[in-house]
């Protein structure tokens, strides 16, 4: 079952920014801007991991080239001990909330509502949403939610459907620290996780961007299966010393229900919309996997050079890779008027989702 939304909201996305953590230095004292495959090899296998890749049969271009990872922002190095010193999720969000109320020329006091979405929380019952708020001296009305991957677009959806409860004004925004919760022997999950945030301001506007279509959906029972942290709250000392708290699941299972999920989201946005994909000017996916990217692309049939990618540069910060890449396509002059712009995610619950913009 899902939720289909067909009632058009018009604004403008009057600022965006997005916030990645400084540098990091490894357990070997070797300090990285950003964290490189080799770097990961390194800590997987130990010096010589050129010839250990080769005796274990692995292909040292395989992220990139296969999976498109090939560098990414972390707060922490997995398999190190966690410190309440490294940078958090919440300082991520407060500095893209910052830079992204200054590109829209706007102070905090100028919006109504404030939509956090966040995997990472600061606290287990405290809202990090009234951290985030507290740091940027606001008050306004505000929630967090957590919808794994997919939370950066239920965090828009939320945003849009309080616009038309009344909000002029909305400052959303996706923030993870996903390196805290990496199991470090795991290689995939290793180069798959990164740090970073996004945000958006969004203003009610007539004449500016239309919402056309979305929907949203989820399957509880599949996110137990497939994807999660075993580990229940408050946290046990014994579930703590077990590692029940890093990422578990089976990604060869997620991998196949994700583009069958992905698969729903088009069949449906698209007529919803009133579109076919070859009227699309841009897509924006959730930054998980090339070869995912490009296997939904193909099985939408939306050509490559529509689709925005930019896993290379930052791997998958979870909710708020979408929200940041709104925010580069804009940037880069990806999207103008009459632009055409689908947005797709799959993410922990199991959770899926997407909607069509038109510019």
């Amino acid at each position: 079952m899902e939720l289909n939304i067909t009632q058009r909201v018009g604004f403008r996305i009057a600022g965006s920014a997005s916030a990645f953590p400084g540098p990091i230095t490894s357990p070997k004292g070797e300090v990285y801007e950003k964290v490189t495959n080799e770097a990961i090899f390194e800590t997987l296998l130990g010096d010589g991991w050129q010839d250990k890749c080769e005796a274990l049969g692995l292909s040292p271009d395989y992220p990139e080239k296969v999976v498109g990872l090939k560098e990414r922002y972390w707060t922490h190095w997995p398999g190190t001990p966690i410190s309440h010193d490294e940078t958090m999720a919440a300082d991520l969000a407060v500095e893209a909330c910052r830079k992204a109320l200054a590109s829209a020329s706007m102070k905090p006091n100028d919006i109504d509502m404030f939509v956090l979405a966040t995997t990472s929380p600061l606290k287990i019952t405290s809202s990090t949403a009234g951290a985030i708020e507290a740091r940027l001296k606001m008050e306004a009305p505000g929630i967090e939610l957590k919808a794994g991957c997919s939370s950066g677009l239920y965090a828009l959806m939320t945003a849009l459907s309080y616009m038309n409860f009344g909000a002029k004004r909305v400052l959303v925004c996706a923030a993870e620290t996903l390196s805290k919760f990496a199991p470090p022997q795991a290689k995939e999950a290793l180069f798959n996780v990164a740090d970073g945030a996004g945000a958006l301001v969004l203003e009610s506007c007539a004449d500016g961007i239309t919402l056309r279509s979305a929907m949203l959906s989820m399957n509880g029972e599949l996110g137990e299966k497939l994807i999660g942290t075993p580990g229940l709250l408050p946290p046990t000392i014994e579930a703590v010393e077990t590692g029940q708290y890093f990422y578990a699941g089976d990604p060869k299972g997620l991998k196949e229900t994700a583009l069958e999920k992905y698969g729903l989201v088009f069949a449906n946005i698209l007529p919803a919309a009133g579109i076919e994909a070859k009227d699309l000017s841009l897509y924006i996916p959730h930054q998980v996997n090339l070869a995912l990217i490009k296997g939904v692309a193909q099985m939408a049939q939306i050509p490559q050079e529509k689709v925005f990618v930019n896993i290379h540069k930052y791997g998958n910060f979870g909710s708020a890779t979408l929200l940041v890449g709104l925010h580069e396509a804009i940037a880069e002059g990806r999207v103008d008027k009459g632009s055409l712009v689908a947005l797709g995610v799959v993410g922990g619950g199991l959770t899926w989702g997407g909607a069509v913009l038109e510019f």
